[in-house]
């Protein structure tokens, strides 16, 4: 089964890679926005939420919930990844529960400053410097390569152009 994991914080590059790998002919899973996949849980009932505040989110809200991959959808897409390579390309709190489904897993590590650059072009209300968001995004960051290592993920420098970091992650598929 070749299902592929590109991980990173928000800014790293996930969405952008994936789109090239589609266009150079792969198939890509869009976690975030796959149906069914992804959404915000509460941490005290376990159950998932229907409405969030407006962005940029308050630190208490954020602090109260976590962004989960739903099993049963993960599963399923899993199960239908045939003999050609599949990149799934996001994150989730509890996507070590997956690791094992993939043949590889890349963490895509980028500067704080290049980030921060990234996701204020992209939502600039939402990741507003001293936001909660960017700020836990940043931290997040600052760890994530370390994660990566540990946890047996391929790094890929992220801060070059997208084509390369695509082009990185298809030299260790081809492996």
């Amino acid at each position: 089964m070749p299902a592929y994991h590109i991980a990173g914080p928000s800014g790293s590059g996930k969405s952008t890679v994936g789109k090239i790998l589609q266009q150079w002919g792969f198939v890509v899973i869009e976690t975030d926005s796959e149906e069914g996949l992804s959404g915000w849980y509460s941490n005290d009932t376990g159950k998932k939420v229907i409405e969030t505040p407006i962005q940029p989110y308050p630190k208490e809200w954020v602090d109260a919930h976590r962004w989960l991959w739903d099993k049963s959808r993960m599963d399923e897409l899993l199960g239908s990844v045939g003999t050609e390579p599949v990149f799934f390309c996001g994150g989730a709190f509890n996507e070590k529960d997956f690791y094992s489904s993939f043949e590889k897993r890349f963490g895509l590590c980028v500067d704080k400053d290049t980030m921060t650059v990234r996701l204020q072009q992209r939502e600039p209300e939402r990741w507003a410097d001293g936001s909660a968001e960017l700020s836990r995004q940043l931290e997040w960051n600052e760890k994530f390569k370390d994660f990566c290592v540990a946890s047996g993920a391929i790094v890929i420098d992220s801060s070059v152009s997208p084509d390369d970091v695509a082009d990185a992650i298809l030299s260790h598929v081809q492996n």
